[in-house]
């Protein structure tokens, strides 16, 4: 393995003597090496790359409907020679990508430039090859990184998409920074844009981590890319899956915390906001359930001690929508508006003063109050079952008068509710809850026995 005969060798030759090198003997090779030795196997490399490039354009510019296999024996040759380049170039670029020769960076460009998206999708192998040492050429920030995006991209999303393949889904996810390079301002971005909003809608992104991450960074480069991903998001909410859902919650949060300035504003307004209103205004329980379960990863990551800027941003968005919301005339307003009120609860914005908090707990604990004589059974039917899970979880914290009032409402006028069976059902099912409760004995001692036949 004399890598300073590369740069002498015909593209026949070449591919012969390369095609089935042992990569860790090259690599033990090249670690070896001196610079001027690799500095040598560089312009070798760049040499074999643009004589097989000339070698697939005179092919291609001449008429081969009736092609001698001499000739079709030359494409295969140059096309072999480009895949194994592209290859060589990955191994070199692991042992010398801090300070790369500058025929390297040459043969990349040539190599992106002309053997990706120019091939169509007649050599995926070659195309494969240059594309992951483009991703490869990003990952380690080498330099002039940014020449080896314009094709590579595309391609990989192209891949991702069509194959669904695991390897192709995280190459896109690790060169997710090169989005930043892209104008979404220019007239040319359509079918990028377009390709980028196929993948927020394909199960290779959706389901896998990575791909969910590389979606999550779509809500970051730019404002106009914040509006297309929630119509999207929108779109796929009413037939959606619940895991598909979670998938959409874990996106939107990622965004949110990644995301600054106008696009922040973007997605708390266009994206979560729009979302809490289609949540309350939203007709069918089906469509409000999904997305509720949304949401729900925004909530959840409130509870789970996320940033602590979640609690802040959720009390900012709800607020001017949500207790309007509950003591609206129409009653499956206000059912949803309950629903969402209990799943966010409680909301508290740790940036306010304690008074600040207080007032707003206290408004929380009155609207609950009314949910349970609310004059339509469907929401005191929510009422009862999420103030049961609410003083399950926090019956240390709500101020033992509340408590009371709830319990004795709960026990002495929703558990004998005459307009709906399901009202009472909900009350026995709550209180069942809360049995196993030790702090909430003391008071179901006292109010259990009203419930005796």
């Amino acid at each position: 393995m004399d890598l300073n005969l590369v740069k002498d060798l015909g593209i026949s030759h070449f591919v012969t003597r390369w095609a089935k090198y042992d990569p860790a003997e090259l690599k033990e090779k090249l670690s070896s090496s001196t610079r001027a030795v690799l500095v040598v196997f560089a312009d070798g490399l760049l040499l074999q790359v643009n004589t097989a490039l000339e070698q697939l354009q005179q092919y291609l510019s001449e008429d081969n409907d009736e092609a001698e296999q001499d000739a079709l024996d030359s494409l295969e040759a140059a096309l072999q020679a480009l895949r194994i380049t592209a290859l060589l170039c990955c191994e070199m670029l692991h042992e010398c990508h801090a300070n790369p020769p500058e025929a390297l960076l040459s043969a990349a460009v040539q190599l992106h430039d002309h053997a990706l998206l120019e091939l169509g999708d007649s050599r995926p192998d070659v195309q494969d090859a240059v594309a992951k040492l483009c991703v490869t050429w990003w990952q380690y920030e080498a330099v002039d990184r940014e020449y080896l995006v314009a094709q590579a991209l595309p391609y990989l999303l192209a891949r991702a998409i069509g194959s669904s393949k695991a390897g192709h889904v995280k190459a896109c996810y690790v060169m997710k920074g090169a989005l930043e390079l892209l104008d979404f301002d220019d007239a040319s971005i359509t079918d990028m844009k377009r390709m980028l909003l196929q993948a927020a809608i394909c199960p290779a992104f959706v389901t896998r981590p990575e791909g969910r991450k590389f979606l999550a960074s779509l809500l970051t480069v730019h404002p106009s890319m914040v509006q297309e991903m929630t119509s999207v998001i929108r779109n796929q909410i009413p037939a959606g899956r619940r895991s598909v859902l979670d998938a959409y919650g874990e996106v939107i949060l990622r965004g949110w915390r990644d995301a600054v300035g106008p696009c922040l504003a973007e997605i708390e307004t266009s994206l979560i906001q729009n979302l809490m209103h289609a949540a309350i205004h939203g007709s069918g329980q089906s469509l409000v359930g999904n997305i509720r379960r949304v949401l729900s990863e925004l909530h959840r990551s409130k509870r789970l001690g996320g940033a602590g800027s979640v609690d802040s941003m959720l009390v900012r968005l709800y607020e001017p929508i949500l207790f309007r919301a509950l003591a609206a005339a129409n009653a499956a307003v206000r059912r949803n508006s309950l629903q969402l009120l209990l799943d966010a609860f409680p909301l508290l914005d740790p940036e306010a003063s304690t008074e600040e908090q207080d007032e707003l707990l206290v408004r929380q604990f009155q609207c609950l109050s009314d949910g349970l004589t609310d004059n339509c059974p469907s929401v005191r039917v929510v009422a009862a079952q999420g103030i049961c899970t609410v003083l399950n979880l926090y019956w240390e914290i709500i101020p033992s008068a509340t408590t009371a009032g709830y319990v004795s409402r709960l026990t002495g006028q929703l558990a004998f509710d005459a307009a709906l069976p399901a009202v009472r059902v909900a009350v026995l099912e709550g209180l069942q809850l809360l049995v196993d409760n030790q702090h909430a004995q003391p008071v179901l001692k006292k109010a259990l026995p009203a419930l005796a036949p």
